[in-house]
């Protein structure tokens, strides 16, 4: 299994400080399949933002929500390789146009229900 070496996520939801970050990757075929990550944004002492993988019981109460929407980013992404019989990797500048189309594609769909919400640093 390889990952792309400037990969960075398709997308990443919020419920408050609360993420699910989906990345695009390829196998060793070259082949695309997808990961989430979830976690949390916090400030740290100094007053950096940090992420941690360690999540509160208010946390994983948020998960079936991100995991909901993450699931549609997915489906999303692997409908357009299926479309496209892709089977070579996205540069980033292609991935951030398909990640721009998803997300107003949503924003048109639902535009109350879906945006995302930025944590308060």
């Amino acid at each position: 299994m390889s990952t792309n070496a400037t990969n960075s996520p398709v997308d990443t939801h919020f419920d408050g400080p609360t993420f699910a970050k989906v990345w695009r990757n390829t196998n060793q075929n070259n082949e695309p399949f997808y990961n989430t990550t979830v976690g949390r944004i916090y400030t740290d002492k100094n007053g950096d933002t940090q992420e941690t993988r360690n999540l509160s019981d208010g946390d994983l109460l948020k998960l079936p929500g991100l995991a909901a929407r993450a699931r549609e980013t997915v489906r999303h992404f692997k409908a357009q390789d299926r479309q496209r019989g892709q089977t070579q990797s996205h540069g980033n500048s292609h991935a951030q146009t398909e990640r721009e189309q998803f997300r107003q594609s949503r924003q048109r769909q639902a535009p109350a229900q879906d945006q995302e919400q930025s944590p308060q640093p």
